[in-house]
């Protein structure tokens, strides 16, 4: 016995749907193309991005021991972002 859509349904004030223009619509079609008519040669405003590092590193390291390197890469396993 085929099923109603009214059956599934439990409220009275659904829209109504035309099924056959949803199967129809077609999705439109999009190619890439290069933008020839500008040249981007980066952000002009120095906030739109970040410096990597943020901080600076001092050549000879942070000074932190082996143990507290370990137990810094543990917690960071153990706590993920």
């Amino acid at each position: 016995m085929p099923w109603k859509v009214l059956e599934v349904c439990s409220s009275d004030n659904l829209p109504e749907v035309e099924l056959f223009s949803l199967l129809e619509e077609q999705i439109p079609r999009y190619k890439v193309r290069a933008d020839t008519t500008t040249t981007f040669g980066g952000y002009e405003n120095q906030d739109w991005f970040v410096n990597y590092p943020a901080l600076p590193i001092p050549q000879e390291g942070l000074g932190l021991t082996t143990e507290q390197t370990r137990e810094a890469l543990n917690y960071f396993r153990e706590y993920p972002c």
